[in-house]
């Protein structure tokens, strides 16, 4: 796989759960990101990751999503979360209340791919301040989780692309099952 790193301190969190996944984790840091199609193996998973700033923030990576999006299995995590829905349209915005280092109870879809044979509680760790407008998600997503309180959208996934966005932090130690979730995912839903 292939992990744009948006040098966020939780990149190499998210790497290292990665690699106890795949070894095969290569990063480029996006302020180096030139796209060209060649930098995407056939079969390897774009994993667009945390960071700071907002997705405009990012042109090249939100360039690396459109080029990819078609062909190659994507996975965005928090900043990457916002990217994949900016990329399609989504408008991000300010939510109510700066969540950083902040444990919250999502409410998940068990019938979504994300989430199939899940069960129990999913306490999730949250590092954010920008969040989906939920009026705005793009045509072909549909919401998998939300917090339990506020109802901001925690997770998402396109009904036809291997596309998989979350919001919150699997690689953080507030998210409890976030090894179990991010292995589910490349099994289940990414064909690793």
């Amino acid at each position: 796989m292939l992990v744009i790193d948006h040098r966020d301190s939780f990149t190499w969190n998210l790497v290292d759960q990665l690699r106890r996944i795949d070894q095969r984790v290569r990063v480029v840091e996006a302020a180096e990101l030139v796209w060209d199609d060649a930098l995407l193996n056939p079969g390897e998973v774009l994993v667009l990751s945390p960071g700071p700033g907002c997705p405009a923030d990012y042109p090249a990576t939100l360039a690396a999503y459109r080029a990819a999006r078609e062909t190659h299995p994507i996975l965005g995590v928090c900043l990457g979360f916002q990217t994949i829905l900016a990329a399609e349209g989504g408008r991000i915005q300010k939510q109510d209340a700066v969540l950083h280092g902040v444990q919250t109870e999502a409410c998940y879809e068990r019938a979504s791919r994300t989430y199939a044979g899940w069960d129990g509680s999913l306490q999730v760790g949250r590092y954010h301040s920008l969040c989906l407008a939920p009026e705005s998600l793009p045509e072909g997503f549909t919401v998998t989780a939300r917090d339990q309180s506020t109802q901001v959208i925690l997770s998402v996934e396109h009904r036809e692309l291997p596309i998989y966005g979350l919001q919150y932090h699997p690689d953080s130690f507030l998210t409890p099952r976030g090894d179990e979730l991010l292995k589910h995912i490349f099994t289940h839903c990414l064909g690793l």
